[in-house]
């Protein structure tokens, strides 16, 4: 009577893989949930290192614009994301190009100029019309509208090198 037979006892090996089952579920579903809340908290405002790389100097100069004059300087430069991906694509194709002239036989020194210069071109075109757009906002400010805009510049200069100083402590 003591004998219990073994189709009686609870089996735990179902429970195992529905254990595992769950967390592998738990798992993907947070995943997709980071992904989803990432995408939606993007951040697309288009002054961020692609402003400062471009600029030659005068990033936080133009960051410093009111924000009607700031948003017709990045609108007339192009300065969003799209803009960003299509520049970097062109900028490749004349990488490609200048890679494909710097392999040809016979070598030819003009080619790699002329492909060289292309590429520059390319890049500072966008560098002129920042710089002529922001040359126009300030053209529309007045004395003292310019004085402020100056300040409010400093304070990011200064708000830049004071973050870049903390990070190299560290």
């Amino acid at each position: 009577m003591s004998d219990i037979s073994s189709k009686s006892t609870p089996s735990t090996r179902g429970r195992n893989w529905t254990r595992i089952a769950l967390l592998i579920s738990l798992a993907l579903n947070l995943v997709i949930v980071g992904a989803l809340v990432g995408a939606f908290w993007k951040n697309e405002k288009p002054t961020g290192r692609h402003l400062d790389r471009m600029s030659m100097g005068i990033g936080a100069y133009v960051r410093a614009l009111p924000e009607p004059a700031k948003s017709e300087v990045m609108t007339l430069v192009g300065t969003g994301s799209e803009d960003r991906r299509s520049f970097r694509r062109a900028m490749r194709e004349r990488q490609r190009e200048f890679e494909r002239v710097l392999l040809e036989k016979p070598f030819s020194e003009q080619a790699v100029r002329k492909a060289l210069l292309q590429r520059r071109d390319f890049a500072l075109d966008k560098t002129v019309r920042l710089q002529d757009a922001y040359v126009d906002a300030l053209v529309a400010m007045s004395d003292a509208e310019r004085a402020a805009h100056f300040e409010r510049a400093q304070e990011l200069l200064e708000q830049r090198r004071d973050g870049k100083r903390r990070k190299k402590r560290d």
